[in-house]
Protein backbone atom coordinates (compact mmCIF):
# COMPACT_ATOMS: atom_id res chain seq x y z
CA UNK A 1 0.00 0.00 0.00
CA UNK A 2 1.57 3.23 -1.42
CA UNK A 3 0.28 6.60 -2.30
CA UNK A 4 2.31 6.28 -5.52
CA UNK A 5 0.43 3.70 -6.64
CA UNK A 6 -2.80 5.88 -6.54
CA UNK A 7 -3.38 6.28 -10.30
CA UNK A 8 -6.76 6.58 -10.62
CA UNK A 9 -8.90 9.45 -11.52
CA UNK A 10 -11.99 7.98 -11.24
CA UNK A 11 -11.25 6.66 -7.76
CA UNK A 12 -10.43 10.38 -6.46
CA UNK A 13 -13.38 11.37 -7.95
CA UNK A 14 -15.31 8.41 -5.55
CA UNK A 15 -13.85 10.07 -2.63
CA UNK A 16 -15.10 13.52 -3.46
CA UNK A 17 -18.28 11.55 -3.58
CA UNK A 18 -17.90 10.02 -0.18
CA UNK A 19 -16.72 13.60 1.21
CA UNK A 20 -19.82 15.04 0.18
CA UNK A 21 -22.18 12.31 1.74
CA UNK A 22 -20.48 12.17 4.65
CA UNK A 23 -19.64 15.87 5.32
CA UNK A 24 -16.43 16.60 5.58
CA UNK A 25 -16.39 16.25 9.54
CA UNK A 26 -17.56 12.89 9.66
CA UNK A 27 -15.37 12.00 6.95
CA UNK A 28 -12.15 12.92 8.73
CA UNK A 29 -13.08 11.36 12.03
CA UNK A 30 -13.94 8.28 9.94
CA UNK A 31 -10.13 7.86 8.74
CA UNK A 32 -8.76 9.37 11.38
CA UNK A 33 -7.26 12.32 9.17
CA UNK A 34 -6.72 15.89 10.50
CA UNK A 35 -8.26 18.99 8.82
CA UNK A 36 -5.86 19.97 6.22
CA UNK A 37 -4.09 23.32 6.48
CA UNK A 38 -2.36 23.96 2.76
CA UNK A 39 -2.99 22.09 -0.34
CA UNK A 40 -6.44 22.01 -0.55
CA UNK A 41 -7.98 19.92 -3.52
CA UNK A 42 -10.29 22.41 -5.77
CA UNK A 43 -13.32 20.63 -7.37
CA UNK A 44 -16.56 22.11 -8.83
CA UNK A 45 -16.23 25.44 -6.48
CA UNK A 46 -15.28 23.27 -3.24
CA UNK A 47 -12.67 22.43 -1.40
CA UNK A 48 -11.66 19.17 0.28
CA UNK A 49 -8.79 18.12 2.35
CA UNK A 50 -6.53 16.69 -0.41
CA UNK A 51 -4.40 13.74 2.26
CA UNK A 52 -7.59 12.43 3.46
CA UNK A 53 -8.83 12.41 -0.18
CA UNK A 54 -5.73 10.27 -1.73
CA UNK A 55 -6.01 7.90 1.12
CA UNK A 56 -9.70 7.32 0.59
CA UNK A 57 -9.04 7.16 -3.41
CA UNK A 58 -6.45 4.30 -2.23
CA UNK A 59 -9.71 2.10 -1.19
CA UNK A 60 -11.39 2.77 -4.53
CA UNK A 61 -8.88 1.94 -6.93
CA UNK A 62 -7.27 -0.82 -4.91
CA UNK A 63 -10.54 -2.24 -2.70
CA UNK A 64 -8.81 -5.31 -1.27
CA UNK A 65 -5.99 -2.99 0.35
CA UNK A 66 -8.40 -0.49 1.62
CA UNK A 67 -7.45 3.25 1.95
CA UNK A 68 -4.26 4.57 2.97
CA UNK A 69 -4.25 5.32 7.09
CA UNK A 70 -3.17 9.16 7.60
CA UNK A 71 -0.03 7.46 9.37
CA UNK A 72 1.00 6.43 6.11
CA UNK A 73 1.34 9.84 5.24
CA UNK A 74 4.21 10.00 7.76
CA UNK A 75 8.05 9.45 7.43
CA UNK A 76 8.46 11.67 4.38
CA UNK A 77 5.20 11.29 2.69
CA UNK A 78 3.40 14.77 3.22
CA UNK A 79 0.71 16.43 2.62
CA UNK A 80 2.73 18.03 -0.76
CA UNK A 81 3.27 14.54 -1.44
CA UNK A 82 -0.38 13.93 -1.91
CA UNK A 83 -1.32 17.35 -3.39
CA UNK A 84 1.59 16.27 -5.91
CA UNK A 85 0.04 13.00 -6.81
CA UNK A 86 -3.90 14.33 -7.03
CA UNK A 87 -2.37 17.08 -9.26
CA UNK A 88 -0.88 14.56 -11.86
CA UNK A 89 -3.86 13.26 -11.87
CA UNK A 90 -5.84 16.55 -13.48
CA UNK A 91 -7.23 17.90 -10.05
CA UNK A 92 -6.68 21.58 -9.08
CA UNK A 93 -4.77 21.81 -5.98
CA UNK A 94 -4.03 25.34 -3.98
CA UNK A 95 -0.20 25.82 -3.66
CA UNK A 96 0.95 23.31 -6.42
CA UNK A 97 1.26 24.75 -10.04
CA UNK A 98 0.71 23.18 -13.18
CA UNK A 99 2.08 23.88 -16.61
CA UNK A 100 -0.60 26.12 -18.52
CA UNK A 101 -0.29 24.01 -21.27
CA UNK A 102 -1.05 20.85 -19.73
CA UNK A 103 -4.50 19.04 -20.36
CA UNK A 104 -7.00 18.83 -17.76
CA UNK A 105 -8.77 15.47 -16.66
CA UNK A 106 -12.44 16.93 -18.75
CA UNK A 107 -10.48 17.21 -21.99
CA UNK A 108 -8.43 14.22 -21.54
CA UNK A 109 -11.36 12.22 -20.26
CA UNK A 110 -13.52 13.62 -23.35
CA UNK A 111 -10.81 12.84 -25.79
CA UNK A 112 -10.71 8.97 -24.33
CA UNK A 113 -13.98 8.61 -24.75
CA UNK A 114 -13.84 9.85 -28.41
CA UNK A 115 -11.21 7.78 -29.20
CA UNK A 116 -12.94 4.48 -28.03
CA UNK A 117 -15.83 5.74 -29.66
CA UNK A 118 -13.80 4.97 -33.06
CA UNK A 119 -12.19 1.91 -31.62
CA UNK A 120 -15.71 0.04 -30.80
CA UNK A 121 -16.35 1.32 -34.65
CA UNK A 122 -13.32 0.03 -36.18
CA UNK A 123 -13.39 -2.85 -34.46
CA UNK A 124 -17.04 -3.67 -35.69
CA UNK A 125 -15.68 -4.00 -39.09
CA UNK A 126 -16.84 0.23 -39.79
CA UNK A 127 -14.86 3.09 -40.41
CA UNK A 128 -14.93 6.43 -38.33
CA UNK A 129 -14.37 9.95 -40.58
CA UNK A 130 -11.48 10.84 -37.55
CA UNK A 131 -11.26 14.10 -39.66
CA UNK A 132 -14.84 14.85 -38.06
CA UNK A 133 -14.10 13.82 -34.98
CA UNK A 134 -10.92 15.88 -33.90
CA UNK A 135 -12.88 18.77 -35.44
CA UNK A 136 -15.90 17.97 -33.44
CA UNK A 137 -13.99 17.43 -29.96
CA UNK A 138 -12.01 20.49 -30.62
CA UNK A 139 -14.97 22.75 -30.45
CA UNK A 140 -15.20 21.20 -26.76
CA UNK A 141 -11.92 21.22 -25.39
CA UNK A 142 -9.98 24.97 -24.19
CA UNK A 143 -8.71 25.94 -27.67
CA UNK A 144 -6.99 22.82 -28.90
CA UNK A 145 -6.49 22.68 -32.54
CA UNK A 146 -7.78 19.54 -34.68
CA UNK A 147 -4.24 19.04 -34.98
CA UNK A 148 -3.94 18.88 -31.26
CA UNK A 149 -6.83 16.48 -30.68
CA UNK A 150 -4.85 13.71 -33.25
CA UNK A 151 -1.56 13.84 -31.51
CA UNK A 152 -3.59 12.67 -28.69
CA UNK A 153 -5.18 9.94 -30.29
CA UNK A 154 -2.27 8.85 -31.49
CA UNK A 155 -0.67 9.29 -27.21
CA UNK A 156 -3.92 6.80 -26.71
CA UNK A 157 -2.79 4.16 -29.36
CA UNK A 158 0.83 4.03 -27.94
CA UNK A 159 -0.45 3.71 -24.29
CA UNK A 160 -2.72 0.94 -25.37
CA UNK A 161 -0.12 -0.76 -27.39
CA UNK A 162 2.26 -0.90 -24.52
CA UNK A 163 -0.61 -3.57 -23.00
CA UNK A 164 -1.05 -5.45 -26.49
CA UNK A 165 -4.48 -3.79 -26.90
CA UNK A 166 -6.27 -3.12 -30.11
CA UNK A 167 -5.60 0.60 -31.49
CA UNK A 168 -6.43 3.40 -34.03
CA UNK A 169 -2.82 3.15 -35.38
CA UNK A 170 -0.28 5.31 -35.39
CA UNK A 171 1.36 5.83 -32.04
CA UNK A 172 3.22 8.39 -30.81
CA UNK A 173 4.53 8.12 -27.26
CA UNK A 174 5.59 11.79 -25.80
CA UNK A 175 2.29 11.48 -23.80
CA UNK A 176 0.99 13.29 -20.70
CA UNK A 177 0.88 11.38 -17.48
CA UNK A 178 -2.37 12.35 -16.98
CA UNK A 179 -3.49 11.24 -20.06
CA UNK A 180 -2.07 7.66 -19.68
CA UNK A 181 -3.60 7.47 -16.17
CA UNK A 182 -7.23 8.46 -18.03
CA UNK A 183 -6.67 5.99 -20.34
CA UNK A 184 -6.37 3.08 -17.78
CA UNK A 185 -9.24 4.45 -15.54
CA UNK A 186 -11.44 3.91 -19.03
CA UNK A 187 -10.17 0.71 -19.67
CA UNK A 188 -10.31 -0.61 -15.86
CA UNK A 189 -14.18 0.66 -16.48
CA UNK A 190 -15.00 -0.48 -19.91
CA UNK A 191 -12.22 -3.33 -20.36
CA UNK A 192 -15.36 -5.19 -22.72
CA UNK A 193 -15.04 -2.36 -25.24
CA UNK A 194 -11.78 -5.04 -26.74
CA UNK A 195 -14.05 -7.93 -26.92
CA UNK A 196 -16.24 -6.23 -29.92
CA UNK A 197 -16.29 -9.05 -32.90
CA UNK A 198 -16.51 -7.94 -36.79
CA UNK A 199 -19.99 -7.83 -37.47
CA UNK A 200 -18.77 -10.03 -40.65
CA UNK A 201 -16.33 -12.55 -40.99
CA UNK A 202 -12.81 -10.73 -42.25
CA UNK A 203 -12.01 -12.49 -45.82
CA UNK A 204 -9.18 -15.21 -46.06
CA UNK A 205 -6.59 -14.48 -47.62
CA UNK A 206 -3.51 -16.09 -49.53
CA UNK A 207 -1.42 -18.11 -46.51
CA UNK A 208 1.66 -16.01 -47.10
CA UNK A 209 -0.45 -12.78 -46.14
CA UNK A 210 -2.16 -14.61 -42.98
CA UNK A 211 0.72 -16.58 -41.37
CA UNK A 212 3.77 -14.72 -39.20
CA UNK A 213 6.18 -16.47 -37.43
CA UNK A 214 5.44 -16.33 -33.80
CA UNK A 215 6.30 -13.15 -30.60
CA UNK A 216 10.26 -13.25 -29.59
CA UNK A 217 10.13 -14.02 -26.29
CA UNK A 218 10.61 -11.17 -23.88
CA UNK A 219 13.74 -11.06 -22.13
CA UNK A 220 13.23 -12.25 -18.55
CA UNK A 221 10.09 -13.23 -19.14
CA UNK A 222 9.43 -17.00 -17.50
CA UNK A 223 6.98 -18.65 -15.68
CA UNK A 224 6.86 -15.96 -12.78
CA UNK A 225 5.53 -13.28 -15.53
CA UNK A 226 3.82 -15.22 -17.78
CA UNK A 227 0.28 -13.66 -18.26
CA UNK A 228 0.98 -10.75 -16.32
CA UNK A 229 -0.24 -7.22 -17.78
CA UNK A 230 0.05 -3.66 -17.06
CA UNK A 231 -3.09 -3.38 -16.73
CA UNK A 232 -3.66 -5.92 -13.95
CA UNK A 233 -6.17 -7.24 -12.71
CA UNK A 234 -8.18 -7.26 -16.00
CA UNK A 235 -7.23 -10.81 -16.87
CA UNK A 236 -7.81 -10.19 -20.74
CA UNK A 237 -6.61 -13.45 -21.63
CA UNK A 238 -9.22 -14.97 -19.41
CA UNK A 239 -11.85 -12.67 -20.72
CA UNK A 240 -11.11 -13.90 -24.33
CA UNK A 241 -11.19 -17.49 -23.42
CA UNK A 242 -14.49 -16.61 -21.99
CA UNK A 243 -15.81 -14.65 -25.13
CA UNK A 244 -17.80 -17.43 -26.92
CA UNK A 245 -18.49 -15.50 -29.88
CA UNK A 246 -15.36 -14.37 -30.68
CA UNK A 247 -13.71 -18.11 -30.20
CA UNK A 248 -16.65 -18.98 -32.94
CA UNK A 249 -15.82 -16.27 -35.15
CA UNK A 250 -12.20 -17.18 -34.80
CA UNK A 251 -12.64 -20.76 -35.32
CA UNK A 252 -14.87 -19.85 -38.92
CA UNK A 253 -12.55 -17.83 -39.92
CA UNK A 254 -10.13 -20.30 -39.55
CA UNK A 255 -11.83 -22.71 -41.51
CA UNK A 256 -12.66 -20.62 -44.69
CA UNK A 257 -9.10 -20.17 -44.20
CA UNK A 258 -7.67 -23.74 -44.07
CA UNK A 259 -10.40 -24.47 -47.25
CA UNK A 260 -8.76 -21.46 -49.57
CA UNK A 261 -4.81 -22.53 -48.53
CA UNK A 262 -5.93 -26.08 -49.66
CA UNK A 263 -7.45 -24.82 -52.92
CA UNK A 264 -4.76 -22.67 -53.69
CA UNK A 265 -2.17 -25.48 -52.96
CA UNK A 266 -4.78 -27.25 -55.91
CA UNK A 267 -6.14 -29.76 -53.28
CA UNK A 268 -10.07 -28.56 -53.43
CA UNK A 269 -10.69 -32.31 -52.29
CA UNK A 270 -8.80 -32.11 -49.29
CA UNK A 271 -10.47 -28.80 -49.08
CA UNK A 272 -13.98 -30.13 -49.06
CA UNK A 273 -13.28 -32.60 -45.96
CA UNK A 274 -11.93 -29.53 -43.65
CA UNK A 275 -14.86 -30.18 -40.09
CA UNK A 276 -15.13 -27.92 -37.16
CA UNK A 277 -14.87 -30.25 -34.68
CA UNK A 278 -15.56 -28.13 -31.71
CA UNK A 279 -19.30 -26.85 -33.47
CA UNK A 280 -20.42 -30.24 -34.80
CA UNK A 281 -18.88 -32.64 -32.76
CA UNK A 282 -18.24 -31.07 -29.33
CA UNK A 283 -15.08 -29.79 -27.44
CA UNK A 284 -13.73 -32.92 -25.77
CA UNK A 285 -11.09 -33.74 -28.36
CA UNK A 286 -9.15 -31.25 -27.80
CA UNK A 287 -8.90 -29.25 -31.25
CA UNK A 288 -11.13 -26.85 -32.93
CA UNK A 289 -11.24 -28.43 -36.97
CA UNK A 290 -9.60 -30.83 -38.44
CA UNK A 291 -8.10 -30.35 -41.82
CA UNK A 292 -4.94 -31.43 -43.73
CA UNK A 293 -1.23 -30.55 -44.87
CA UNK A 294 -1.05 -29.37 -48.73
CA UNK A 295 0.69 -33.44 -49.18
CA UNK A 296 -2.68 -34.80 -47.36
CA UNK A 297 -1.76 -35.18 -43.74
CA UNK A 298 -3.65 -34.83 -41.11
CA UNK A 299 -4.01 -32.21 -38.70
CA UNK A 300 -5.25 -30.93 -35.87
CA UNK A 301 -5.45 -27.00 -35.06
CA UNK A 302 -6.83 -25.40 -31.43
CA UNK A 303 -7.55 -22.20 -32.06
CA UNK A 304 -6.89 -19.38 -29.61
CA UNK A 305 -8.16 -15.74 -30.83
CA UNK A 306 -7.75 -12.32 -29.70
CA UNK A 307 -8.04 -8.60 -30.82
CA UNK A 308 -5.47 -7.97 -28.76
CA UNK A 309 -1.88 -8.02 -30.32
CA UNK A 310 0.48 -11.13 -31.01
CA UNK A 311 1.99 -11.28 -27.40
CA UNK A 312 -0.95 -11.31 -25.36
CA UNK A 313 -1.34 -14.69 -23.48
CA UNK A 314 -3.98 -17.13 -23.16
CA UNK A 315 -5.18 -19.88 -21.73
CA UNK A 316 -4.66 -23.80 -22.35
CA UNK A 317 -6.22 -26.72 -20.91
CA UNK A 318 -4.51 -29.56 -20.01
CA UNK A 319 -6.43 -31.70 -22.05
CA UNK A 320 -5.66 -29.38 -25.03
CA UNK A 321 -1.96 -30.21 -24.00
CA UNK A 322 -2.13 -33.64 -23.58
CA UNK A 323 -3.62 -34.01 -27.10
CA UNK A 324 -0.78 -32.23 -28.36
CA UNK A 325 1.66 -34.24 -26.82
CA UNK A 326 0.27 -37.57 -28.32
CA UNK A 327 -0.45 -36.17 -31.90
CA UNK A 328 3.70 -33.62 -31.83
CA UNK A 329 3.37 -32.17 -35.10
CA UNK A 330 0.12 -33.02 -36.33
CA UNK A 331 -1.38 -30.75 -33.62
CA UNK A 332 -0.99 -27.12 -34.12
CA UNK A 333 -2.28 -24.45 -32.56
CA UNK A 334 -3.11 -21.57 -34.06
CA UNK A 335 -3.00 -17.99 -32.40
CA UNK A 336 -5.26 -15.66 -34.56
CA UNK A 337 -4.53 -12.09 -33.33
CA UNK A 338 -5.54 -8.55 -34.39
CA UNK A 339 -8.69 -10.15 -35.66
CA UNK A 340 -11.05 -7.27 -35.82
CA UNK A 341 -8.52 -5.41 -37.13
CA UNK A 342 -6.17 -6.92 -39.79
CA UNK A 343 -6.04 -10.77 -38.53
CA UNK A 344 -3.28 -12.96 -38.58
CA UNK A 345 -2.08 -16.55 -37.54
CA UNK A 346 1.07 -17.77 -35.69
CA UNK A 347 1.63 -21.60 -35.51
CA UNK A 348 2.90 -23.67 -32.65
CA UNK A 349 3.42 -26.79 -33.70
CA UNK A 350 3.28 -30.04 -30.89
CA UNK A 351 4.19 -30.80 -28.41
CA UNK A 352 3.74 -27.68 -26.80
CA UNK A 353 5.45 -27.99 -23.29
CA UNK A 354 8.44 -26.85 -24.27
CA UNK A 355 6.82 -24.23 -26.46
CA UNK A 356 5.42 -22.49 -24.19
CA UNK A 357 5.52 -20.53 -20.54
CA UNK A 358 2.62 -22.37 -18.69
CA UNK A 359 1.23 -21.14 -14.75
CA UNK A 360 -1.23 -23.34 -13.40
CA UNK A 361 -4.25 -21.29 -12.54
CA UNK A 362 -6.86 -24.09 -11.39
CA UNK A 363 -7.19 -27.19 -10.35
CA UNK A 364 -10.36 -30.06 -10.06
CA UNK A 365 -11.16 -30.45 -6.56
CA UNK A 366 -13.12 -32.35 -4.42
CA UNK A 367 -13.44 -33.03 -0.53
CA UNK A 368 -11.77 -36.39 0.60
Amino acid sequence: MALSDLNSPSAVLAAIKEFERLGREHFLESYGFAPAREYLLLFEGREYDSKAIAGVAHKYQFPEQGALPSDSFSGGVSSGAAAKRLASLGFEIVGVERDPSDWILRECELTAEAYFECLTEQLRGRKSNKAVVYRDLSSKLNHRSAKAVEYKFQNISAILMEDGLPTLGRPKSNYQSLLKAVVRDYVRRHADVFEVVPESLPVPRTAEEIFVAPPLPKKGAGANTAGRTKLRPIDFAERDAENKKLGDCGEGWVIECEKKRLVDAGKPDLAEKVLWVSRDMGDGYGYDIASFTCTGEPIFIEVKTTNGAATRPFYISEPELGVADKEGKRYRLYRVFDFAGKPRIFELAGPLRERLSLVATSYRAAVV
